[in-house]
């Protein structure tokens, strides 16, 4: 059953829709704010809980009910371009919660073999993605935060999206998840220079809920997890100029 046919069945109440739109340059920051709030929520402090709440109004009382039973959550995160802000590549370094982040590998990604400096782009996301994977290893968080790249010949890959379902399973909250659907690749450039718009999706609905987990599973076949020995191989020896190049274009890829 498609998607949408599940939502028409669905009595109101049981998934909510928040629209969210970013245009960095006019200082409209909507998305920005929603995200961080999603994010800081699973750090569970009170104040971040209470904004929460406020700012999501009906499905932030219903999620009370869900906090009660489940006191964790995992994150999944989809993006094609490995090129985090520092606000969220530290809010998942230090969520409790376990996070699995897929992304393009460099023979995935859409510029690997362009001719000139945009074939150097693939090398740039992926020293990106050794940083980030640096500080989880400095922090012995390898169990929990876990990168994930997609690997199938001659694919490319361009998925995106923001998943958060309970580590437990209960009665109440196996019903439940969050995702966020749309258009940002998590970067400082969708944050700061494109016009973004993305929608938060709270389901408490079965059916619809397992829907969304197929999809994101569907997204996680066919990858590899990176580890220590990803970064040894010889396609990954980065120039000792990577770190400027890396630093000049991440406000713009």
């Amino acid at each position: 059953m498609k998607l949408w046919e599940v939502i028409k069945k669905q009595e109101i109440g049981n998934i909510f829709l928040f629209p969210t739109i970013q245009f960095g340059s006019a200082n409209t920051r909507i998305d920005e704010e929603v995200m961080n709030c999603l994010l800081d929520f699973l750090q569970k402090s009170e104040n971040d809980q209470a904004k929460f709440f406020q700012l999501f109004g009906g499905a932030g009382e219903r999620i009370k009910e869900i906090m009660r039973l489940d006191k964790q959550f995992d994150i999944h995160m989809a993006t094609p371009y490995f090129n985090l802000t520092d606000s969220t590549a530290n809010s998942l370094l230090s969520s409790p919660s376990p996070v699995s982040i897929l992304t393009a590998s460099p023979k995935a990604n859409g510029f690997f073999g362009s001719k000139g400096l945009s074939g150097y782009i693939p090398l740039v996301y992926s020293f990106h993605e050794w940083k980030f994977f640096s500080k989880v290893e400095e922090v012995k968080k390898t169990e929990e935060k876990k990168i994930f790249e997609y690997v199938k010949e001659g694919w490319t890959f361009h998925g995106k999206g923001l998943w958060f379902t309970p580590s437990s399973k209960t009665t109440q909250s196996d019903n439940f998840m969050v995702t966020v659907v749309g258009s940002s690749n998590w970067g400082e450039r969708s944050r700061d220079r494109d016009v973004e718009s993305q929608l938060v999706v709270f389901s408490f609905d079965q059916q619809f809920s397992d829907l969304i987990k197929e999809e994101r599973d569907n997204l996680f076949q066919g990858t590899e997890l990176v580890t220590k020995e990803t970064f040894e191989d010889k396609s990954r020896k980065f120039p000792f100029w990577i770190n400027f190049l890396s630093s000049l274009v991440k406000k713009f890829t």
